[in-house]
């Protein structure tokens, strides 16, 4: 996978979140650089997997908050765990300028997986890209 801050918002970011956080593979893909991203090569055995477009996850605060719960049930943090300083072990924090979305696994670990930026959809998108990553 290429630089993940670089990303951008828009269908390539969407459909890797479709892909890497929920599974589901596109049946056509958006147009990708070559080499700039690589997906995963997958059989169509299951037609479940498939779907012919992605939401808007980049873009649409609705459908980044499915990914925050998806991406908590795949690191298995549950709703009512909170870590030190009495701090949820997901955070979103606006810094002035940008946002910061952070995902940790256990209370008293330093931030796994962050992602900043201007949108707090792409803040989110990006943190949840580096926690599948790293899983």
């Amino acid at each position: 996978m290429t630089n993940i801050d670089q990303l951008q918002p828009g269908p390539e970011l969407d459909a890797l979140i479709h892909l890497h956080v929920f599974g589901k593979k596109l049946a056509t893909i958006p147009a990708l650089k070559p080499g700039e991203i690589r997906l995963e090569a997958g059989s169509i055995n299951n037609l479940d997997d498939w779907t012919e477009s992605a939401p808007e996850y980049s873009t649409n605060i609705a459908h980044t908050w499915e990914v925050v719960d998806k991406i908590k049930s795949l690191l298995d943090i549950p709703d009512d765990r909170y870590g030190l300083n009495n701090s949820p072990v997901f955070t979103l924090e606006y810094l002035g300028d940008t946002w910061s979305a952070s995902f940790v696994r256990e209370p008293y670990d330093p931030c796994e997986h962050e992602g900043e930026h201007q949108s707090v959809s792409m803040a989110i998108c990006l943190c949840a890209l580096k926690a599948v990553r790293e899983k």
